[in-house]
């Protein structure tokens, strides 16, 4: 497994920049997460990183060594894409196998390791099938079995799910990381949902706008956003804005700490009126305006309240995140794991 760091990396495509000033430290057997929406570079910093781009400026070092003239196929990192290309016209066995096929391996030596294989992605009994016979999520623990094969020092996933369905995504989720962490594999993985990196990561790295915007833990990123770009990327939030002084600092609350209750008339009370509703399943959803701000709130769905109803609003600024004030802001560094290895099973 090796550890990672890229240095002042910078790329662009002719006069359009797509990467600028990336610093991040990855340690041996971590699993990141580079996070952003279309456009912002991540897939650019991940062919970075497997040597299928050669950035424009900048290092990229595996283990303290520079791999900036180093090729894909002696880096010892292994791409997965969301494209699964496997060999139509080869088996499970051959497609897990043809890595080390390519590298002349002994029969004897690539029979263990693809049955060993086959048990670690519970592919039993699919052995002696083609592609075109399994299933979306077979098809997927067949392209991670080919790249495990090599065993390779870095894994690199680029939007792995994005063509499953919810609840097949939701499952393979949960197996590589499992997976990826019994293995004790360095991992960086691509993704656009907020949700699949806050499940899976050690760390993710927010990108936006070609940028580095922040780099921490999921509970970092999601309840002391660096800033307000970062804050809506993980979904709606409100922003109030409270003046002290010379000073202007603004909280951010979630949809469901903001609670919405029958009015009882008791003095103090806050109020609002409810400027709209909808109903999602679990939760109605509402937009309620209170004190000359138009709040967003989130209650469990039993009871609604409808659009021109008076409702009491309760919330609490003590605790909340402020913008700009992360009080564990990252260092750009994700945190270090130890690797867990677990024994073939026999």
């Amino acid at each position: 497994m090796a550890a990672i760091e890229l240095k002042h990396l910078n790329h662009s495509y002719g006069d359009t920049s797509v990467l600028s000033d990336i610093d991040l430290s990855i340690p041996e057997g971590s699993f990141t997460v580079l996070l952003g929406p279309s456009g912002s570079g991540k897939t650019t910093l991940l062919h970075c990183v497997a040597g299928l781009l050669r950035q424009t400026e900048g290092q990229v070092l595996f283990d303290g060594a520079v791999m900036d003239d180093v090729p894909i196929h002696k880096r010892g990192a292994v791409l997965v894409d969301q494209d699964v290309t496997l060999f139509p016209h080869m088996t499970v066995e051959q497609n897990i196998g043809f890595g080390l096929l390519m590298r002349k391996e002994r029969k004897s030596v690539i029979r263990e390791k693809v049955a060993d294989l086959v048990r670690l992605m519970e592919l039993e009994g699919h052995e002696k099938k083609l592609p075109s016979e399994l299933s979306g999520g077979q098809m997927q623990r067949v392209a991670l079995a080919r790249a495990l094969a090599v065993e390779p020092n870095v894994l690199l996933l680029d939007e792995p799910f994005s063509k499953l369905d919810i609840s097949l995504r939701a499952s393979m989720r949960t197996f590589v990381k499992d997976l990826v962490s019994r293995e004790g594999l360095t991992t960086i993985m691509v993704t656009h949902d907020a949700g699949e990196a806050l499940q899976m990561a050690d760390t993710v790295a927010v990108l936006l706008d070609r940028r580095l915007e922040q780099v921490g833990t999921p509970q970092e990123v999601y309840e002391c956003p660096v800033s307000r770009s970062v804050s809506e990327f993980f979904g709606e939030r409100n922003y109030l804005t409270v003046t002290e002084g010379a000073t202007a600092k603004t909280f951010v609350l979630r949809p469901d700490e903001v609670f919405l209750s029958r009015p009882t008339g008791r003095e103090g009370e806050r109020t609002g009126t409810v400027k709209n509703c909808a109903y999602t399943g679990e939760v109605y959803r509402y937009e309620v305006a209170c004190d000359g701000v138009l709040l967003l709130a989130a209650t469990m769905s039993h009871e609604a309240f409808r659009p021109g109803e008076t409702v009491a609003v309760e919330y609490h600024l003590e605790g909340a995140p402020v913008i700009g004030e992360n009080r564990r802001k990252s260092d750009n560094s994700a945190k270090k794991v130890k690797p867990k290895k677990v024994p073939k099973k026999t």
